[in-house]
């Protein structure tokens, strides 16, 4: 290989390197002032036995299922139509155990193409589920 050319692509790799770099600094992600580890609901494994109900809301349209008289879990929509208790263990569960992975934006004009927009906004997709407590306070909000 001869000099000149050695020093031509020597030349060319410090300003791809340093392209490179530019590109990296000037396209650094807006970062959430929410923590992006830990879970998702603190404190909810301690206030899980105050549960009385979980509202899932989604277009416009809410499911309820929530304790019943019996002790056991029923559909409110539907003239308390039993629930499948181990399915809303398995959900409890599964809500403890929720953790958060990575901020994604904190640009509100892209909350839609992530599904978590507001539920009542019109052509939204998020889905709303809501702990209650038998008081009706909300003890769990998640979109």
């Amino acid at each position: 290989m001869r000099i000149r050319s050695f020093l031509i692509l020597a030349l060319i790799t410090v300003l791809v390197t340093a392209a490179a770099i530019v590109a990296s600094i000037g396209n650094s992600r807006p970062h959430s002032s929410i923590a992006a580890a830990g879970p998702m609901l603190p404190g909810l494994s301690e206030r899980l036995g105050d549960v009385a109900a979980v509202v899932v809301r989604e277009g416009g349209k809410t499911l309820t299922i929530h304790r019943t008289g019996s002790g056991g879990w029923g559909l409110a929509e539907y003239g308390d139509y039993p629930a499948r208790i181990d399915k809303v263990r398995e959900t409890a569960r599964a809500l403890v155990q929720l953790e958060k992975a990575e901020a994604k934006t904190t640009r509100a004009d892209r909350w839609s193409r992530l599904s978590v927009d507001d539920v009542d906004a019109a052509g939204s997709t998020a889905k709303e589920l809501i702990l209650r407590n038998t008081a009706g306070e909300t003890v769990a909000d998640l979109i």
